[in-house]
């Protein structure tokens, strides 16, 4: 407002002469400005302008009207008052002593540290405790101290910013100031780098249990980077377990940093992706005849992966219709394993539904779940060929008794051969490798890979139970590349994963297995878990603890990497406590594990 008065009068005053330059009221006199002009608001206004662009030379007498400012306009009229300090209250009570808060608040901050230490000590102590139980049973005090570490200032009201901040939060915050302001750096010349002739080695950070405790081991070659770190297991017969890789995400290195990595690092897994087959309530028995084969089996196993404890950070849920690989993508997979009257025949009996023998049935709508249960497999052996796995393709019915031609043991189509297929059509130099754990003989699979030098298949199963089949160890195929090792009725957990780890992983995994070629690219299970013993189609004794332990087998003994690992659903009937849902969280469990 005062502009916008000052410019209208400085326009009357131009056109009428009264004032010849702006200069000129540097050496006028400014109480002759003041009485001279008829109009005080216009006068004071101009005062103001003048002594604040052209200051006097010397300060003015008292009295004078340069002593004057302008204290407040409101329509025509404009009161001055003269200059003076506005008196300051003085503060009530004692006067402070200096630096009294920020001693108190560093005093806070220390404790809040004694704190953290503390904490990690009592997680350490946890972790060698409890051993391999420590993921339950130290919980909470690795919640607790992720969370305090995770808080400002450790919880504490903290020091002031410039005691606060460490070199690298002030670095930080920099960084952030430049990306808000780009535009006020955009001028400034980048900061020149020194050349470098070799790239600097990487941090390697681990984190070992020794009998003398937990404690973390960082070696630095010239980079303050880390790029990988782990978290190791040592028991006392056996060599460190690696149960956490935190994989090549660069992360800063400093003492928040590692404690960090120390509270969470049980935790921080590559996570397990589920991709389901949501097509699959389609294939259902007819109605009021009782069957096995029912869709609650997948219903049941979701439940139980949902509310596992580790459900909602490891686990990423994808569903075979969004997979990339289409409807036709699984029919010209199933193509290359099944001959084509077999595929006519299974579509013509899906319009209308029935069955190829009393235990194998068709339903109206079975061929479109063949082919999203085709494409979650699809879905999984992609993910691990590439090195993304692990991946878990839950679909049903079971698969690998279904051959070339016939449609057998509730299976219609087979699932793992026509997914491994579509990988070595993609990928004709690679090797492939199926472990098969179902209790029964996967025979279909064996029939249509046993001229086929690229795969190996394995399958351990229930002597004399159903295909009847495989029941020759010493029968390896035309080609080498099958191994049949038939257990006894009623084997259990020692005997099943001594003969995991004796024959089945060295023939599968080791170089010299197979007809050689050395460790696949990638290792497909034909996950069936129908050999617990509450299983009502066999006389097995296993629980479901031994499929998690045949995992951490082929990962850690074997050294076999996770994420190249994919496995589909098979078998497994029976849905109680220690059944086939509970067999897949354990399973489930060791695949995430670092």
């Amino acid at each position: 407002m005062l502009v916008f008065f000052v410019e209208l009068r400085r326009r009357e005053l131009s056109s009428s002469s009264k004032l010849a330059s702006l200069p000129s009221l540097r050496c006028a006199a400014p109480a002759a400005a003041v009485t001279s002009n008829p109009r005080p608001f216009a006068a004071a206004a101009l005062l103001a302008m003048a002594s604040k662009v052209f200051p006097p030379v010397e300060p003015p007498e008292p009295g004078d009207a340069a002593g004057l400012h302008l204290y407040k306009c409101g329509g025509a009229s404009a009161k001055l008052r003269p200059c003076a300090p506005r008196p300051r209250a003085a503060p009530a009570g004692p006067p402070r002593a200096p630096h009294t808060r920020r001693a108190h608040l560093g005093r806070e901050y220390a404790i809040a540290v004694e704190e953290v230490k503390i904490m990690q000590e009592r997680l350490r102590e946890c972790y060698i405790k409890e051993g391999v139980n420590h993921l339950e049973n130290c919980k909470d005090l690795r919640e607790a101290l992720w969370k305090k570490i995770h808080t400002p200032n450790y919880g504490a009201p903290g020091p002031p910013k410039h005691v606060r901040r460490a070199p690298a939060a002030r670095a930080h915050a920099r960084a952030a100031h430049r990306r808000i302001h780009r535009r006020r750096y955009a001028r400034r010349a980048p900061r020149p780098r020194a050349p470098t002739d070799a790239a600097p080695r990487p941090f390697v950070a681990e984190l070992q249990v020794y009998v003398s405790g937990l404690r973390l081991r960082g070696t630095d070659a010239g980079a303050s980077r880390v790029v990988e770190a782990r978290y190791v297991e040592k028991c006392d017969d056996s060599r460190p377990r690696v149960v956490h890789t935190c994989g090549s995400q660069p992360r800063s290195v400093g003492r928040r940093s590692m404690l960090s990595f120390l509270a969470s690092a049980p935790t921080l897994a590559r996570p397990l992706t589920l991709i389901e087959s949501t097509g699959h309530v389609r294939h259902r028995p007819p109605p009021g005849q009782p069957h096995l084969e029912v869709p609650e089996r997948l219903h049941a196993a979701k439940a139980a992966l949902q509310a596992a404890p580790f459900a909602e950070e490891a686990l990423a849920w994808r569903e075979a219709v969004d997979a990339p690989a289409t409807a036709e993508d699984a029919v010209a997979a199933l193509k290359l394993v099944h001959t084509i009257d077999h595929l006519r025949g299974l579509v013509e009996m899906s319009k209308t539904g029935g069955g190829f023998d009393t235990d194998t049935y068709c339903a109206p709508g079975s061929w479109e779940a063949m082919l999203d249960g085709t494409r979650a497999w699809m879905e999984a052996t992609s993910l691990a060929m590439a090195g993304e796995g692990p991946a878990f393709a839950l679909s049903r019915p079971a698969g690998h008794h279904a051959t070339a031609n016939v449609a057998m043991g509730f299976g219609l189509v087979n699932y793992a051969a026509a997914a491994v297929a579509a990988r070595l059509a993609e990928a004709p130099d690679a090797t492939v490798a199926i472990l098969d754990w179902d209790v029964h003989h996967g025979n279909g699979v064996a029939d249509i890979f046993k001229d086929e030098a690229r795969v190996r298949y394995c399958s351990l199963h229930e002597v004399d139970n159903f295909p009847g089949t495989g029941l020759d160890e010493a029968d390896r195929g035309p080609l080498g590349n099958l191994l049949n090792l038939p257990l006894p009725k009623e084997t259990r957990s020692d005997a099943y994963l001594a003969a995991l780890r004796e024959k089945a992983l060295p023939f599968l995994l080791g170089a010299d297995g197979g007809g050689g070629g050395g460790a696949p690219e990638l290792l497909l299970v034909c996950a069936g878990f129908d050999g617990l013993a509450a299983d009502p189609l066999a006389k097995m004794e296993l629980a479901p603890a031994d499929f998690g332990a045949s995992v951490r087998m082929i990962a850690d003994e074997f050294g076999f990497p996770r994420e190249r690992i994919a496995l589909g659903l098979e078998g497994g009937y029976d849905l109680g406590d220690a059944g086939m849902p509970a067999a897949v969280v354990e399973t489930a469990a060791a695949l995430i594990e670092r």
